[in-house]
């Protein structure tokens, strides 16, 4: 499995997070563009069980500090249920919210800026974990596959990846460009790492496997050139030609 399809798959697990800007949206809506001059709004008649106790209905609920400042909104609508707190200069610290494709946590820093997100979609479990500048850094999540974590530079680009699958564990190295450079994985059959090109082809293969180790060298074409084996009739060496025929081998 490639590493595109991975990441493929492990954003499919955290589809959750574009959600997040929608969500603040309708927040900042309230508190900005809403109007509102009330602690809370379309309030239905109060019911009471008994002539000590109320219930207040309410599709939104804004609760203010000393200074008159917005710290907290709560609002119900079509996608579900949102909850969001303010620090005293009115920047959004943290927002939870459950709607029909799943839950979400948001964590800001003192700048604003999101620093960690945390969801639970249909596909399963997962944490984003951002930078001071807001990138994307690291990813873990747990989906069908299985669990998985990728890291990314500054830049957003996916650098290392690592997955549990049911044939076993397997990591995933790449260069600036996002192309696979090294890979390694455990299955039931052996352990082997890969080393690639800048043109993603395979050039180098150790391995292994039930019958012993051994090592590939292949040309730009992806032919193998060079094989060493240890097995159980011994070590040997054997060299190939373009066309793949063996021109010298060693036992």
């Amino acid at each position: 499995m490639t590493t595109e399809e991975r990441v493929e798959k492990l954003e499919t697990g955290l589809n959750q997070e574009r959600r997040i800007n929608r969500w603040l949206l309708i927040g900042l809506c309230l508190i900005v563009g809403g109007g509102f001059s009330f602690s809370f709004v379309q309030t239905k008649s109060a019911e009471a069980t008994d002539p000590g106790a109320k219930i207040i209905r309410a599709k939104a609920f804004i609760v203010e500090d000393e200074q008159g400042k917005n710290r907290a909104v709560m609002t119900v609508g079509k996608d579900g249920t949102g909850i969001f707190l303010y620090d005293e200069q009115g920047k959004p610290g943290a927002g939870m919210s459950i709607g029909k494709d799943g839950t979400w946590i948001g964590l800001n820093d003192k700048q604003g800026k999101r620093r960690a997100f945390i969801s639970v979609a249909k596909d399963g479990p997962g944490i984003d974990l951002y930078d001071e500048q807001g990138k994307r850094r690291a990813v873990m999540a747990v989906v069908k596959r299985g669990p998985a974590i990728s890291l990314h530079d500054d830049r957003g680009g996916t650098r290392a990846f690592i997955s549990v699958a049911k044939d076993g564990p397997g990591i995933d190295l790449n260069d600036d460009q996002g192309k696979t450079r090294a890979s390694m994985a455990i299955g039931k059959d052996g352990y082997g790492i890969n080393l690639y090109d800048d043109q993603g082809k395979t050039r180098a293969a150790m391995a292994v496997g039930k019958n012993g180790p051994g090592i590939e060298l292949y040309d730009d074409r992806e032919e193998a050139r060079a094989i060493m084996a240890v097995v159980k009739e011994g070590p040997a060496i054997c060299l190939y030609d373009t066309r793949g025929k063996a021109i010298w081998m060693a036992q």
